[in-house]
């Protein structure tokens, strides 16, 4: 029996509540490409509630790869369930080991620099505490 890869057996859905800010996060496997993705859910007196990823408020913000979603979220794994607005990322950058991304043979990419669960989860607290360092 072989070794069963780390995205093998790591859970494809996640959902927490940040206890550092009492927002909501949530990390959702790629169907496709099979790599994660978070978002941070804020509320809707939030003032970054409605913007764009690519407004300047979030130019600033640390977060793996950089803010590259905002808006409704629907859940591929419970299609009944919409999270309200998310300020969100991806682990699918140049770089990023995706597991069902068909890479050319011209791009090298290691299992290794695959970004896990644990990865992501703190990617997340750490956007959700600076999402609500913005609300002052």
């Amino acid at each position: 029996m072989s070794k069963k890869e780390k995205w093998e057996i790591e859970p494809d859905y996640l959902h927490c509540i940040d206890q550092e800010t009492g927002y909501f996060y949530y990390i959702y496997r790629d169907p496709e490409c099979k790599h994660l993705c978070g978002y941070v859910e804020i509320p809707n007196t939030h003032k970054a509630y409605w913007l764009s990823y690519m407004d300047e408020l979030f130019y600033d913000i640390d977060v793996h790869g950089g803010v590259a979603y905002t808006g409704t979220l629907e859940n591929p794994y419970a299609k009944d369930i919409r999270h309200n607005y998310v300020v969100g990322f991806d682990c699918n950058y140049a770089g990023d080991y995706a597991p069902g991304r068909k890479y050319p043979d011209c791009y090298k990419v290691l299992k290794k620099d695959y970004k896990d669960m644990n990865f992501v989860i703190s990617e997340c607290k750490k956007l959700a505490k600076q999402l609500k360092d913005m609300e002052d």
